[in-house]
């Protein structure tokens, strides 16, 4: 949402699930975003210039109850 013009934007219409938890990087240059899947959560990156799909990452099958990113800016940590 733009604060000052309180317009939407969606950063993403091709998923069709829930968002359960997003993490912006420090640089604000890319998200990373926990979608619950029929009860599976699934981990996406997407980077904020580009208006290109969210890139889905690999991760063990489960839930994932929290993901933050590290101080290096390149990399996700989940749990």
């Amino acid at each position: 949402m733009n604060l000052s013009t309180k317009e939407h934007k969606f950063l993403t219409i091709d998923i069709p699930w829930d968002v359960e938890g997003f993490d912006l990087s420090r640089d604000g240059k890319r998200i990373a975003f926990v979608t619950n899947e029929a009860g599976l959560s699934v981990l996406r990156e997407l980077d904020t210039a580009e208006k290109g799909a969210a890139r889905k990452l690999e991760t063990p099958i489960g839930v994932i109850g929290a993901i933050r990113w590290n101080a290096n800016g390149r990399d996700s940590d989940f749990r």
